[in-house]
């Protein structure tokens, strides 16, 4: 569990580093052009807060997809689950956008793996909504991060101790659950 929450630890490093770098130089950017008042002051402490969760959530379940392989192969062929709850919110982008209050945009972006992406969208939208729906979504997400740190810790460290062994779903459940 240590050596995966290194790892995490390092990912989140990297990437508050990139972000601050970014955040700053796009503020004093769009400042220097004179558009300041465009900028969504508001919803910079939502992006932090639910971009570290999601380095938390995604990464602990791509270590420990990863730590179960021994052959690139094997890699490649897990490396599609492991990122499809993070493209997936990419392919409704357009109807929630659209109609950031329906219930499709509600609902799908109350779902943890989506809600890092879809609920900061929601919320950067003209539209105001529920100030619950931020709230609930972020409790759902550090419910889920908290319980993918958790399993990808167990898989982690059978997938370690056991060298050799083809990674096949059946096996990584029963890790996740027994450890």
């Amino acid at each position: 569990f240590q050596f995966m929450l290194g790892k995490l630890i390092g990912g989140i490093g990297v990437s508050l580093t990139s972000t601050v770098v970014y955040l700053v130089g796009g503020i004093v950017l769009v400042t220097y052009m004179g558009f300041e008042d465009y900028i969504p002051y508001y919803l910079i402490p939502w992006f932090l807060i639910f971009m570290f969760l999601a380095i938390l959530m995604f990464g602990s379940i791509a270590a420990a997809l990863g730590s179960t392989c021994n052959e690139p192969k094997d890699a490649q062929s897990l490396n599609f689950p492991a990122i499809l709850p993070a493209l997936f919110p990419m392919f409704v982008y357009f109807p929630v956008v659209k109609e950031p209050l329906s219930s499709f945009s509600t609902w799908i972006s109350l779902v943890p793996p989506f809600t890092p992406l879809l609920m900061l969208l929601r919320m950067a939208t003209p539209e105001a909504i529920p100030a619950w729906q931020p709230y609930a979504g972020l409790l759902g997400v550090l419910l889920f991060t908290l319980f993918f740190i958790w399993a990808g810790g167990r898989i982690f460290r059978v997938a370690l101790l056991i060298q050799g062994t083809p990674p096949k779903l059946a096996n990584i459940i029963r890790w996740a659950i027994r450890g």
